[in-house]
């Protein structure tokens, strides 16, 4: 496999209520899930809640987002840059070789994550 992060800057929301970065919608479903929303570059993006997780605070990482191979000073460099408003995606694909199902699986996305990082829970809006 191999691997890259990508960091980029999130956008603010405002609007009625109040502003925020993510909003959190745990919509009872058939499955205990939550998805985030949130606002990069131009485009709205929403994930389920297996494949991110949101770190505000002093620390960067939270329980879930240490699984991912996350560089501990890369995230702290990144917290200066964009005053801890940002989502790191981690990328792994598989690579192209003849170990990989002759082909099937090489240069295909192999697990794609999201750490969304806020300054404070304050700028996460719920909803219900």
């Amino acid at each position: 496999i191999t691997s890259s992060v990508k960091y980029e800057p999130l956008i603010m929301r405002t609007g009625a209520g109040n502003s925020s970065y993510v909003t959190i919608n745990s919509a009872k479903k058939r499955y205990g899930s939550q998805t985030y929303t949130f606002y990069r570059d131009g485009s709205k993006v929403t994930i389920g809640s297996d494949y991110a997780s949101i770190a505000y605070g002093n620390t960067a990482l939270d329980v879930n987002a240490e699984k991912i191979p996350y560089v501990k000073k890369e995230l702290a460099k990144m917290d200066k840059k964009y005053q801890r408003a940002y989502v790191a995606i981690y990328t792994a694909k598989y690579k192209r070789n003849w170990q990989n199902g002759i082909g099937m699986h090489a240069g295909h996305l192999a697990t794609r994550y999201y750490l969304i990082r806020v300054p404070d829970s304050s700028f996460i809006k719920q909803e219900k």
